[in-house]
Protein backbone atom coordinates (compact mmCIF):
# COMPACT_ATOMS: atom_id res chain seq x y z
CA UNK A 1 0.00 0.00 0.00
CA UNK A 2 1.48 3.39 -0.93
CA UNK A 3 0.04 7.07 0.81
CA UNK A 4 1.61 10.26 1.14
CA UNK A 5 4.93 11.08 2.61
CA UNK A 6 3.36 12.08 6.05
CA UNK A 7 5.98 13.94 8.13
CA UNK A 8 5.43 12.50 11.02
CA UNK A 9 6.82 8.88 9.89
CA UNK A 10 10.24 8.40 10.13
CA UNK A 11 11.75 8.32 6.76
CA UNK A 12 14.19 4.91 8.12
CA UNK A 13 10.82 2.79 8.19
CA UNK A 14 10.78 2.86 4.47
CA UNK A 15 11.59 4.27 1.44
CA UNK A 16 10.40 6.98 -0.75
CA UNK A 17 9.05 5.88 -4.32
CA UNK A 18 9.69 7.73 -7.37
CA UNK A 19 6.26 10.20 -6.41
CA UNK A 20 6.68 11.00 -2.79
CA UNK A 21 4.71 8.41 -1.17
CA UNK A 22 6.12 5.77 1.60
CA UNK A 23 5.45 1.92 1.40
CA UNK A 24 3.42 0.21 4.19
CA UNK A 25 2.71 -3.34 4.72
CA UNK A 26 -0.75 -4.64 4.92
CA UNK A 27 -0.85 -3.60 8.90
CA UNK A 28 -0.29 0.01 7.53
CA UNK A 29 3.17 0.12 9.18
CA UNK A 30 6.11 1.30 6.65
CA UNK A 31 7.96 -1.11 5.10
CA UNK A 32 11.67 -1.86 3.83
CA UNK A 33 11.41 -1.28 0.22
CA UNK A 34 14.68 -3.45 -0.57
CA UNK A 35 12.90 -5.50 -3.33
CA UNK A 36 11.63 -3.74 -6.69
CA UNK A 37 8.07 -3.38 -7.55
CA UNK A 38 5.85 -5.71 -8.56
CA UNK A 39 6.61 -5.50 -12.26
CA UNK A 40 9.99 -5.62 -12.42
CA UNK A 41 10.24 -8.73 -9.89
CA UNK A 42 7.58 -10.46 -12.13
CA UNK A 43 10.03 -10.01 -15.04
CA UNK A 44 13.06 -11.34 -13.10
CA UNK A 45 10.91 -14.40 -12.12
CA UNK A 46 10.04 -14.88 -15.98
CA UNK A 47 13.63 -13.81 -16.68
CA UNK A 48 14.63 -17.50 -14.81
CA UNK A 49 16.31 -15.60 -12.05
CA UNK A 50 16.65 -17.82 -8.58
CA UNK A 51 15.34 -15.67 -5.37
CA UNK A 52 18.60 -16.12 -4.19
CA UNK A 53 20.34 -14.26 -7.33
CA UNK A 54 17.34 -11.47 -7.02
CA UNK A 55 17.79 -11.37 -2.99
CA UNK A 56 21.71 -10.87 -3.81
CA UNK A 57 20.90 -7.91 -6.24
CA UNK A 58 18.78 -6.27 -4.36
CA UNK A 59 20.49 -6.96 -0.28
CA UNK A 60 17.16 -8.67 0.78
CA UNK A 61 16.58 -12.40 1.82
CA UNK A 62 15.30 -15.21 -0.90
CA UNK A 63 12.48 -15.94 1.92
CA UNK A 64 11.49 -12.22 1.49
CA UNK A 65 11.88 -12.67 -2.52
CA UNK A 66 9.44 -15.61 -1.98
CA UNK A 67 7.11 -14.15 0.03
CA UNK A 68 6.72 -11.86 -2.72
CA UNK A 69 6.06 -13.85 -5.84
CA UNK A 70 3.88 -15.65 -3.54
CA UNK A 71 1.70 -12.22 -2.72
CA UNK A 72 1.97 -11.03 -6.51
CA UNK A 73 1.01 -15.45 -7.25
CA UNK A 74 4.20 -16.66 -8.71
CA UNK A 75 5.22 -19.94 -7.48
CA UNK A 76 8.67 -21.70 -8.85
CA UNK A 77 7.35 -25.17 -8.64
CA UNK A 78 3.21 -25.14 -9.47
CA UNK A 79 3.26 -29.06 -9.48
CA UNK A 80 4.90 -29.56 -6.47
CA UNK A 81 3.00 -26.76 -4.83
CA UNK A 82 -0.54 -29.09 -6.45
CA UNK A 83 0.79 -32.57 -5.33
CA UNK A 84 0.90 -30.67 -1.76
CA UNK A 85 -2.26 -29.11 -1.35
CA UNK A 86 -4.05 -32.45 -2.60
CA UNK A 87 -2.02 -34.60 0.10
CA UNK A 88 -2.77 -31.99 2.02
CA UNK A 89 -6.71 -32.61 1.48
CA UNK A 90 -6.46 -35.98 2.39
CA UNK A 91 -4.36 -36.21 5.36
CA UNK A 92 -3.11 -34.03 8.26
CA UNK A 93 0.36 -35.37 7.97
CA UNK A 94 3.26 -34.41 10.78
CA UNK A 95 5.37 -32.02 10.34
CA UNK A 96 7.75 -31.02 12.88
CA UNK A 97 11.39 -29.24 12.71
CA UNK A 98 14.28 -32.48 12.36
CA UNK A 99 13.33 -35.93 13.32
CA UNK A 100 9.75 -37.15 13.32
CA UNK A 101 8.37 -35.18 10.69
CA UNK A 102 6.53 -37.39 8.12
CA UNK A 103 6.50 -35.04 4.87
CA UNK A 104 9.59 -37.03 3.55
CA UNK A 105 9.76 -40.23 4.68
CA UNK A 106 9.59 -43.25 2.34
CA UNK A 107 6.51 -44.13 0.87
CA UNK A 108 5.34 -40.55 0.32
CA UNK A 109 7.92 -39.44 -1.30
CA UNK A 110 7.14 -41.98 -4.02
CA UNK A 111 3.77 -41.16 -4.44
CA UNK A 112 4.94 -37.48 -4.42
CA UNK A 113 6.53 -38.00 -7.34
CA UNK A 114 4.28 -40.23 -9.29
CA UNK A 115 1.65 -37.46 -8.58
CA UNK A 116 4.14 -34.77 -10.27
CA UNK A 117 4.44 -37.65 -13.01
CA UNK A 118 0.89 -37.91 -13.63
CA UNK A 119 0.56 -33.66 -13.82
CA UNK A 120 3.32 -33.52 -16.54
CA UNK A 121 5.60 -31.96 -14.08
CA UNK A 122 8.67 -31.03 -16.73
CA UNK A 123 11.37 -30.05 -14.10
CA UNK A 124 11.81 -33.80 -13.10
CA UNK A 125 15.15 -35.70 -13.25
CA UNK A 126 14.97 -38.85 -15.05
CA UNK A 127 15.78 -40.33 -11.03
CA UNK A 128 12.63 -38.90 -9.83
CA UNK A 129 10.71 -40.14 -12.99
CA UNK A 130 11.97 -43.60 -12.36
CA UNK A 131 11.24 -43.74 -8.82
CA UNK A 132 7.35 -42.91 -9.52
CA UNK A 133 7.85 -45.54 -12.40
CA UNK A 134 8.90 -48.29 -9.33
CA UNK A 135 6.57 -46.74 -7.20
CA UNK A 136 3.93 -47.71 -9.45
CA UNK A 137 5.09 -51.46 -10.37
CA UNK A 138 5.30 -52.25 -6.34
CA UNK A 139 1.69 -51.17 -6.39
CA UNK A 140 0.51 -53.07 -8.90
CA UNK A 141 3.32 -56.55 -8.08
CA UNK A 142 2.45 -56.70 -4.34
CA UNK A 143 -0.97 -54.91 -4.33
CA UNK A 144 -0.52 -52.38 -2.18
CA UNK A 145 -1.66 -49.15 -1.25
CA UNK A 146 -0.12 -46.48 0.87
CA UNK A 147 -1.78 -45.76 4.05
CA UNK A 148 -0.93 -43.15 6.61
CA UNK A 149 -0.93 -43.69 10.56
CA UNK A 150 0.33 -40.29 12.29
CA UNK A 151 0.54 -41.95 15.36
CA UNK A 152 3.24 -44.39 14.01
CA UNK A 153 7.05 -43.71 13.64
CA UNK A 154 7.15 -44.08 10.52
CA UNK A 155 3.95 -42.18 9.27
CA UNK A 156 3.52 -43.76 5.77
CA UNK A 157 3.32 -47.53 5.14
CA UNK A 158 2.56 -49.85 2.21
CA UNK A 159 -0.88 -51.83 3.11
CA UNK A 160 -2.02 -54.71 1.49
CA UNK A 161 -5.14 -53.47 -1.14
CA UNK A 162 -8.48 -53.73 -0.09
CA UNK A 163 -11.23 -54.39 -2.31
CA UNK A 164 -12.91 -50.84 -0.58
CA UNK A 165 -9.67 -49.39 -2.02
CA UNK A 166 -10.90 -50.02 -5.41
CA UNK A 167 -7.93 -48.46 -7.97
CA UNK A 168 -6.61 -45.96 -5.74
CA UNK A 169 -3.59 -45.98 -4.80
CA UNK A 170 -3.96 -44.67 -0.97
CA UNK A 171 -5.92 -45.67 1.79
CA UNK A 172 -8.44 -43.03 2.14
CA UNK A 173 -9.55 -42.26 5.07
CA UNK A 174 -12.79 -42.87 6.82
CA UNK A 175 -13.55 -39.33 7.59
CA UNK A 176 -12.82 -37.65 4.87
CA UNK A 177 -14.89 -37.19 2.09
CA UNK A 178 -13.83 -37.71 -1.94
CA UNK A 179 -12.48 -34.67 -3.69
CA UNK A 180 -13.76 -33.60 -6.81
CA UNK A 181 -13.33 -36.35 -9.64
CA UNK A 182 -10.77 -34.62 -11.28
CA UNK A 183 -8.63 -34.96 -8.02
CA UNK A 184 -9.88 -38.31 -7.55
CA UNK A 185 -8.42 -39.34 -10.55
CA UNK A 186 -4.90 -38.09 -9.93
CA UNK A 187 -4.58 -40.75 -7.21
CA UNK A 188 -6.09 -43.94 -9.01
CA UNK A 189 -4.14 -46.48 -10.79
CA UNK A 190 -5.46 -46.42 -14.76
CA UNK A 191 -6.63 -49.64 -15.70
CA UNK A 192 -4.96 -50.16 -18.61
CA UNK A 193 -1.90 -51.78 -17.18
CA UNK A 194 -2.93 -54.27 -14.94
Amino acid sequence: MLVPLDSRLPLSYGELDFAGYINLDWQGKPRMAKLPDNLELSKLFALGYSNKKIAQMYGATAAAVDYRLHQIGLWRMPTINQVNTLIGQVWKVKATTGAGSHHNQGPIQYLKYWLRVRLGDSQMSDQQIAKAMRFEQRLRKELVVVAYDPETVAGFSYVSRLPSDEQLVIRWPEDVPYLDPEEMNLLRLSESQS
